[in-house]
């Protein structure tokens, strides 16, 4: 390894396209010998552990979970801040009977609920100017 101002160099990055390690086995039968078989410190029976495999497995079932429950976390937050894009779609018109429908819900809890009301309207009004 050497030295440089902006820190280590290897021996590899000396020389682009060319595997290092190959030269060295080739020039040096014996030492290609202890590699194969496992004999050289760090070396595994001519079985290259790199760093791309990992340990145990990815993911399972507490990952799953995981999305599972930000999805239904973060699904009612985006069907509530949809409503002003659509708002923006439909300024000045009436409405299609599905986009009525799909916001029923909401329209309930806002007559239902004066804050709710007034926090929808406002964020409304920011869409639609």
């Amino acid at each position: 390894m050497l030295a440089s101002s902006r820190g280590p160099i290897s021996m590899a990055n000396s020389f682009p396209g060319i595997d290092v390690r190959q030269i060295i086995l080739k020039n040096e039968p014996w030492r290609a010998k202890l590699c194969r078989e496992g004999k050289l410190p760090g070396s595994h029976g001519g079985y290259n552990h790199g760093m791309e495999e990992r340990e145990g497995k990815r993911g399972g079932l507490g990952c799953a979970l995981t999305g599972i429950a930000l999805l239904f976390l973060f699904l009612p937050v985006l069907y509530v801040l949809s409503v002003g894009p659509v708002a923006l779609l439909v300024r000045g018109n009436k409405p299609a009977w599905w986009i009525e429908a799909f916001y029923y819900p909401l329209d309930q809890l806002a007559q239902y609920c004066k804050p709710f009301q007034d926090a929808v309207n406002w964020y409304v009004e920011l869409w639609t100017g």
